[in-house]
């Protein structure tokens, strides 16, 4: 009987030491909640751009949102490829995350070897700002809008030359769709960067300018170059007397970059969702919104799958005109 007794409460004891050690084990296996870490912007342009300033733009005012730093880390090179791979090849666990632009939906047009795929390896989270491109001229060229561009272009066919910021770039594709969809011949001068483009054309080495608004805009105030119609689907606040290309008699002529945030496929939806919450409420605050108007960008924002249809949408124009134009990175 006395054994009995003594065998109780040792069978008691070793059963909750047993419970607690289980207990520890789930907790343990359990994952930390999101984020429990600092997090990491990469883009793969060079400081000082739309990409990497509406990066950012985003990444202070989401450190407090998340309560964790969000650190902005340039790797620039191969057409944002090799910051893409990086970032496609990062642990899914939304830590890590890919701040493109545009050049996710021309690169596998342009580049035969893609290191990676932009819809198989990667989950869309949100569009964050849209970057209309201009249609620049010489002050010294007579053409005040489009229908006089394409005149001037048809009555000098092969002689008339569009600068752009490099081969590939937003610039030079909308100089190819501009031909496409015109029937002009505008032959292509690739610089290195905007700001030789826009030194070629106030220099009136090149007449014609494909760029985005940020470069070209103070030689536009200035009245050294003169833009003749935007891009976008909307006038800009940063030149509200420009009329888009929609209302200059080329209907459809859409030729904008963006920036937005992916992160590598698998990434669970829930960290998707939280992120994409927590940047489209940054995005709709009137501060923002006026910070990217100030830099000739506009927000997106939207839920993931209005990122995908944009991707996709791109994607199939790009393909076509580089496929047209023949366009080759040299």
């Amino acid at each position: 009987m006395n054994e009995i007794r003594r065998t109780r409460p040792s069978l008691l004891r070793h059963a909750l030491l047993a419970l607690l050690a289980l207990q520890a084990f789930c907790a343990a296996a359990q994952p930390a909640a999101w984020p429990s870490k600092p997090l990491r912007f990469v883009v793969g342009y060079q400081p000082g751009g739309g990409t990497d300033l509406t990066a950012r733009l985003v990444a202070d005012r989401l450190t407090p949102a998340l309560g964790q730093p969000v650190v902005v880390e340039n790797r620039p090179g191969a057409g944002s490829n090799i910051a893409g791979e990086l970032v496609a090849k990062s642990a899914a666990d939304g830590y890590t995350l890919f701040i493109s632009a545009g050049a996710m939906s021309t690169n596998p047009s342009l580049y035969p070897n893609m290191p990676f795929d932009p819809v198989k390896d990667f989950a869309p989270v949100i569009g964050l700002s849209l970057l209309p491109n201009v249609i620049v001229v010489s002050a010294a060229l007579p053409v005040r809008n489009i229908q006089e561009l394409i005149a001037h272009a048809k009555a000098h066919p092969d002689k008339t030359a569009c600068a752009s910021s490099s081969m590939g770039s937003t610039g030079h594709l909308s100089c190819e769709l501009f031909n496409l969809q015109a029937g002009t011949r505008i032959l292509h001068v690739p610089y290195k960067g905007s700001s030789g483009a826009v030194a070629a054309v106030l220099a009136n080495q090149v007449p014609v300018l494909f760029d985005q608004i940020p470069a070209p805009l103070p030689h536009i105030r200035s009245g050294r170059m003169r833009a003749i119609a935007l891009t976008g689907p909307t006038r800009n606040p940063n030149l509200p007397d420009v009329p888009t290309t929609d209302e200059s008699g080329m209907p459809g002529f859409h030729a904008n970059t963006w920036v937005a945030m992916f992160a590598p496929a698998g990434t669970p939806p829930a960290v998707v969702a939280r992120l994409n919450a927590e940047a489209d409420r940054i995005l709709k605050t009137t501060e923002v919104q006026q910070q990217l108007n100030a830099m000739g960008m506009e927000a997106i924002g939207g839920p993931p799958e209005r990122l995908a249809q944009i991707l996709a949408s791109d994607t199939a124009k790009w393909a076509r005109v580089i496929k047209a134009a023949n366009v080759k990175l040299q």
